[in-house]
């Protein structure tokens, strides 16, 4: 398992306009760069399933060719 801080001292340090909301993350996606348009749009969801014991991200910008992975 990869700890919490490590996994937040990353998104911190490495991710456009992070902020938490409830177990998770949200931030703008690095890979699709989001919507252009509006620059406080945040679409990459960064979760922590405790079932599988793994951070899953999910970008919501339909445009993105990698939306999802671990």
């Amino acid at each position: 398992m990869i700890e919490r801080y490590k996994v937040e001292e990353f998104i911190y340090s490495n991710l456009q306009k992070p902020k938490r909301r409830g177990q998770g993350y949200i931030a703008r996606c690095p890979i699709c760069g989001d919507s252009k348009k509006h620059p406080n749009m945040r679409r990459l969801n960064i979760d922590y399933y405790g079932k599988y014991d793994e951070w899953v991200y999910k970008c919501y910008n339909g445009d993105c060719p990698e939306n999802s992975g671990n």
